[in-house]
């Protein structure tokens, strides 16, 4: 008798077997254009390419160099190596 297959939710995602081409560069593109991420191009998106937004919103969170707040005129960055604390 044949073994029915289990199917886990979120196995095809850790494949990476997403439908559609990669989301990745058009997110990049719209963030060297505008500087970050607004909701009303995620959203032009989300209806050009197909895909629901919680996708593109999830893949947004996963990757840090997203921006989703607008940049501010001076960013004060401190490096916390450890090579920069010894110093």
């Amino acid at each position: 008798m044949a073994e029915a297959q289990i199917r886990v939710p979120g196995v095809e995602a850790r494949a990476g077997k997403f439908p559609g081409p990669s989301l990745i560069p058009a997110l990049n593109a719209i963030q060297e254009r505008v500087g970050w991420l607004p909701r009303e191009e995620l959203v032009a998106l989300s209806r050009d390419v197909h895909r629901p937004l919680y996708e593109i919103e999830g893949l947004i969170s996963f990757y840090p160099h997203f921006r989703t707040d607008p940049p501010q005129q001076v960013q004060l960055r401190v490096c916390h190596d450890l090579s920069c604390w010894l110093r």
